[in-house]
This record gives C-alpha cells, structure tokens and sequence, in this order.
C-alpha cells in the first residue's frame, strides 16, 4: 500500500501578525566616505551628535585618509567620526594633535563664535588646553559674546588652565560684552589673586546688567554675591570701598547680608550713597541682629543722612507704616538699643 503524502494546499492566513520583528536590526546608518592615504585607529572612538555622546560600534582596522588641507577642514567638521577640535567630550589628544599636525584648522569657530581652545578651557582639558596654544590658538579670541577663553575658565573655576592661559600672555583684563574682565565674573578668591597679581584692575567698571550701565566695580560683584573672602582680599590689595556705580551705589548698598556689610564697614566705608550708614539701613529694616552687631562695632547713632535723619529717625518712621504688622517689643527694644547709646 502506497503511503498517501499531506496534502501541500494549506490554508493561507488572511492577515499578517499586529507587529513584525526583522530577525536583523536596521543597519547603522553610513559614515561620511572619508578622503584617502590617511590612517586612524578607530578601536575606541565615540560618535558625538549636537546633543549627547553616544557609544560606537568596535571600529578596530577600519580607517580614515586624507590628502589636501580641505579635507582635513572637512573631517574636522565630522561630529559623527568623533574628531571635531570643537567635540567637548572628545578626549583622544592624539588624534586632535594629529588634525592639527595635518592642517586642521586651530582657529575655526561655531555659529557661537566659540574656536577649540574655548570648549577646551571651558570644558577644563589642560593638555587640549596645551597642545592647542602650542599649535597657535589664539589666546585672545573672543566668542559672539566677546568672551575669551580666561573668562570661560575664570567663570568654570579651572585653576590650571587659568595658570596655562596667563603665561601663554591672556589678557587679563580683556572685557565682554557687558564690559566685565575674569575678575568680575570669578567667585574665587584664589583665581582673583591670580588674576590681580597678573595685572587685572581690581577697580574696573562693567555693564553687567544688559538694561542699563552699572558700572560696578569688581567689590560691588562680591558683595552682591556674598563672596566674602573675595572682598577681604580685594579691599587688602586695595579696592576703593566708597566707588558708587552708574546708579550711585557704593558697594555696602549692594551688601548681600550682614557679614559682608561688617567687612566694608571694618575697613572704612560707613555710608552709603544717600548718606546712609549701615545702622540707618539696619534700622528701616528692622533687622535686631544687625543693630546689636552694628553697634557692637562703634556705629554712630547720631549720624545723619543726606535728609538728615538719625538712625532712630529711620526707625520711628518705619514703625508708623508699618506698625501694624511689627511686634511692638521688638520696636521697643531696637528704640532703647539705639537710644540708649
């Protein structure tokens, strides 16, 4: 008996699964065909995007190759090969040294205006930092915003590269767009006394404040921000404490709290532009802890501003707007603090 074979006419099925899975992922998408007679090793090379920095595939015995100066300019512009002077999570020295040696150009900027050794400073890489000084870079270069690679690494806080920018001749006083030097936009005091022991004028005046001129004074910007060993060194090494700005301000107007206002007071300023001393500014402000420390301090309570009112004067008319929301023992004890002396 011959064995009957199944039939091969089966069913088709009317409809194809909800969702289709490819045995094999999508293929990477190309890289950019690179120029000729030019090797680099990709083994542990990264993809770089506008946004973030990306792991890439095991590019090991594949390589790059170049000829003329503008394919090297062409390369240098590939965020995708991770060789762009300006990726600031690229790390590889060599390679930018190499880009460099090849032609590259040092000095090219983004739509920022921000050239390698600006992203280098910034991004606190001090061989980049080196190799690109040494490669020529301009020192000096300002960004759109007219910043130079020593505010970056002022603003950032990069001690070593600070060091690098000076000896390589930065322009410590060179200014933004706000008029602002390092010294202005730095919160530390060892970067300032970098700074002023390498030229920086600890009474330069910038724009800060993009609505109107200011004027301030590099101690107005550290009593504004409560940098208070700052202060004490600028004052040491000789900062005018009585310079108002464009809007008549000296810097104990600007005073962020109280222990910067005793450090401008301890060393000669008393008063502020509208003849104010600080008791008269403690006194419409209500503020117990600062009349008993002011005073403490030797304030004079009879001082009279430039509307010739006394501290206690302040204080009366304080009260009377606003004695409704003031606990009266507190009046009563700033009265007799103040009184009494």
């Amino acid at each position: 008996n011959q064995q009957q074979q199944p039939s091969t006419n089966l069913p088709v099925t009317p409809t194809k699964p909800r969702f289709f899975q490819p045995i094999c992922p999508s293929p990477t998408p190309p890289i950019p065909p690179p120029p000729k007679n030019y090797t680099v090793d990709y083994k542990h090379a990264k993809y770089y995007s506008s946004d973030s920095a990306i792991d890439s595939p095991d590019l090991s015995g594949n390589s790059i190759t170049m000829t003329t100066n503008d394919d090297l300019d062409e390369l240098s512009k590939l965020d995708q090969l991770g060789l762009n002077l300006h990726a600031p999570h690229a790390k590889d020295n060599e390679i930018v040294e190499i880009l460099i040696q090849n032609g590259a150009i040092v000095n090219s900027t983004d739509k920022y205006g921000w050239t390698p050794l600006h992203k280098a400073a910034y991004s606190g890489y001090v061989h980049r930092t080196k190799v690109l000084i040494s490669k020529n870079a301009m020192v000096n270069a300002a960004t759109n915003d007219m910043r130079t690679a020593l505010h970056l690494a002022t603003e950032a806080v990069h001690h070593e590269i600070i060091f690098v920018l000076i000896n390589a001749h930065a322009n410590v006083n060179a200014k933004n767009n706000e008029n602002q030097t390092a010294l202005h936009v730095t919160k530390d005091k060892q970067v300032a006394e970098m700074l002023i022991k390498n030229g920086a004028d600890a009474n330069s005046r910038d724009i800060h404040v993009s609505m109107y001129y200011s004027g301030n004074t590099p101690l107005h910007q550290a009593a504004y921000n409560g940098q208070n060993d700052t202060m004490k060194y600028l004052i040491r090494i000789g900062a005018n404490t009585s310079v108002q700005n464009n809007k008549n301000e000296t810097p104990l107007d600007l005073a962020k709290n109280l222990e910067v206002a005793e450090i401008i007071i301890r060393n000669g300023d008393d008063v502020n532009s509208r003849g104010d001393s600080a008791l008269h500014v403690a006194a419409s402000k209500l503020d117990s802890n600062a009349v008993k420390c002011l005073i403490s301090l030797g304030a004079n309570v009879s001082a009279r501003n430039n509307e010739g009112q006394t501290p206690l004067d302040i204080l009366e008319e304080t009260y009377k707007t606003s004695h409704w929301y003031i606990e009266e023992t507190k009046y009563d004890w700033l009265y007799s603090s103040i009184k009494q002396r």
